[in-house]
C-alpha cells in the first residue's frame, strides 16, 4: 500500500514539477514535496530472495536527505538565498503541497479522525525544510546568479510567476496524480493480462 502510494504521489509531483520550465525552478524551493520510488524501501519477508538486512521492517518510509557535504556559504549567499526563497514562495504555498499530500492520506486512512491530521499538520517545521533547501541552492547558484533571479522576481515578469505559481501547482499536482494513477493502474493489468505474478499491494 506505501510503495503503491509513493509511486503515484512521485509520479505527481514530477509532472507538477515538469508542467512549466519557470515553475520548476521557483519549485525548487521549500514548496517542493517529492517522494521517489528510490525513497522506498520496503523487505517482503515472504519474498525469499529479498536481502536480510538484519534489521526489523517497520514498514516505516525512508526517505534520503540531499548530501550536502561539507558545502561553505558565506553569510551573504545565504542572506540571498534565505530571500529568494521567500519572494518566491506566496503565502500559503508551503501549506498547499502539505495539504494536498495529507489530502491522499485522509483517503487511504479514513478511519483517522481530522483532528489528528489537523494536529500533525499544525506542528510541521518549514523552517526545518528551509534549513535543508539554502546548501541545494547554493550548491546550483552562484550569489551573481542569485542576484540575478532576485532582480527578476522584482519585476512585473516575476511577480505574475510568483502571483500564479500557487494555482499552477495545485492543477498540475492534481493532473500529474490522476495521470500517474491511471498509468500505474494499466501497468498492473498488463502484468496480469501477461501471466506476471503481482504481490499483494
Amino acid at each position: 500500500m506505501i510503495k503503491k502510494l509513493a509511486t503515484i504521489f512521485s509520479v505527481g509531483c514530477s509532472v507538477a514539477l515538469a508542467a512549466s520550465p519557470v515553475l520548476a525552478e521557483s519549485l525548487l524551493s521549500p514548496t517542493t514535496v517529492h517522494l521517489t520510488q528510490a525513497n522506498v524501501e520496503e523487505v517482503d519477508s515472504s519474498n525469499p530472495t529479498a536481502p536480510d538486512t538484519g534489521e526489523p521492517d517497520n514498514g516505516a518510509l525512508e526517505l534520503s536527505e540531499p548530501d550536502n557535504g561539507a558545502l561553505e556559504i558565506s553569510p551573504a549567499h545565504r542572506t540571498q538565498i534565505e530571500e529568494l526563497i521567500a519572494l518566491t514562495n506566496p503565502p500559503g504555498s508551503n501549506e498547499l503541497v502539505l495539504n494536498s499530500m495529507v489530502a491522499q492520506f485522509r483517503q487511504m486512512a479514513p478511519d483517522v479522525p481530522d483532528i489528528w491530521w489537523d494536529t500533525f499538520v499544525e506542528k510541521v517545521d518549514y523552517d526545518e525544510l528551509n534549513a535543508l533547501v539554502v546548501p541545494i541552492y547554493a550548491r546550483h547558484y552562484t550569489s551573481e546568479e542569485v542576484a540575478a533571479l532576485l532582480e527578476f522576481y522584482q519585476t512585473p515578469i516575476g511577480q505574475t510567476v510568483i502571483a500564479k505559481t500557487p494555482i499552477i501547482l495545485e492543477e498540475s499536482f492534481a493532473a500529474g496524480q490522476a495521470w500517474g494513477f491511471n498509468l500505474a493502474q494499466e501497468i498492473l493489468t498488463e502484468l496480469e493480462e501477461d501471466g506476471y505474478e503481482l504481490p499483494s499491494i
